[in-house]
């Protein structure tokens, strides 16, 4: 009886132990997450810089554009569609 109990307290101390490490690994990544800035390398500072965007709005003109359709919408039918209660049992 003692024998167990003595076990049982030295898998909870192992497990107290096991507990702390997670939670200070947990912290440890989240600090690193969040708050500590880190220095961009060389090769980041160039994929940073803005290009200026320029719209070619002359291909919103083109004859294939041009013989598209307005899509004027489904036909709604007079008929009662579905039940009542759609989660209700057959």
């Amino acid at each position: 009886m003692s024998t167990n109990f003595i076990q049982r307290r030295r898998i909870q101390k192992y497990l107290i132990v096991l507990f702390v490490v997670v939670v200070i690994i947990t912290i440890l990544v989240v600090w690193q997450g969040f708050f500590v800035k880190r220095k961009p390398s060389e090769g980041e500072e160039k994929t940073r810089i803005h290009k200026k965007l320029e719209i070619d709005f002359q291909l919103l003109e083109s004859p294939i554009l041009e013989k598209l359709q307005s899509f004027t919408g489904i036909p709604v039918s007079e008929e009662e569609m579905g039940r009542d209660n759609p989660f209700l049992t057959y």
